[in-house]
């Protein structure tokens, strides 16, 4: 598979995410468990790991999903796909609300869909409603994209056989984590080529969120 049938592939996938049970992205009510997820029948396997993260002062946990004949001594490099919550959430909403470990494993079970490694991050930060915008604040109290761009990649590449090319590497994200993905993207292709945004604003300014505290009130980065 090239890296064009790659990159679209990874955009469909991600979007069958949100689309796969209509309206349950959305929900943020009635979370599942941690343990109703690990406990999903999978014919991947879902991890739950820690990584350090400077940028942050210690260490985030991570969901990783690994495909179906995965072999981290093996030679086969796989793409990546980090998939983002909004803002309030958590990095299980995604298995929950969206199904996503469930629709990838069965789409890659089904031979439509490529092998590939998902990562469900924590975005959440300590600003007054939990989020983080997925950047770099200005009070320097929360370096999500440092711990992202830097911490979370470099993890991954050191623990896992990921590929180094960037046209295998999404980022996708619903609201606030869709607004990350955009931001993110633009910030570092270098790292990541694709994004994609499900209901994220990409202006910002600080009509429910954390704006604000994040970016501070200068009109420099407001769009709208």
């Amino acid at each position: 598979m090239n890296a064009r049938t790659s990159t679209a592939a990874l955009f469909g996938a991600a979007l069958l995410f949100t689309v796969a049970s209509p309206g349950r992205a959305a929900d943020l009510l009635g979370r599942v468990s941690e343990k109703e997820v690990m406990a999903q029948k999978l014919g991947g396997k879902l991890s739950k790991v820690s990584f350090p993260t400077p940028a942050l002062g210690g260490t985030r946990t991570i969901y990783v999903y690994t495909p179906p004949g995965y072999d981290p001594h093996g030679s086969k490099a796989y793409p990546v796909t980090i998939l983002m919550h909004g803002s309030p959430g958590t990095p299980l909403d995604w298995p929950d609300k969206g199904d996503s470990n469930r629709v990838l494993d069965r789409m890659i079970a089904s031979g439509s869909f490529p092998a590939t490694i998902l990562v469900l991050p924590d975005g959440r930060g300590p600003h007054e409603k939990g989020g983080s915008d997925y950047a770099d604040d200005l009070s320097g109290k929360c370096k999500m994209d440092t711990s992202i761009a830097r911490d979370l990649v470099g993890f991954l590449k050191s623990h896992y056989k990921v590929s180094e090319n960037p046209e295998r590497w999404a980022l996708a994200g619903c609201s606030e984590g869709g607004f990350g993905a955009v931001n993110l993207v633009v910030r570092h292709p270098d790292l990541f080529r694709i994004a994609v945004d499900f209901s994220g604003d990409v202006r910002v300014r600080d009509s429910w969120g954390d704006d604000d505290e994040v970016f501070g009130k200068s009109g420099a980065f407001r769009l709208g």
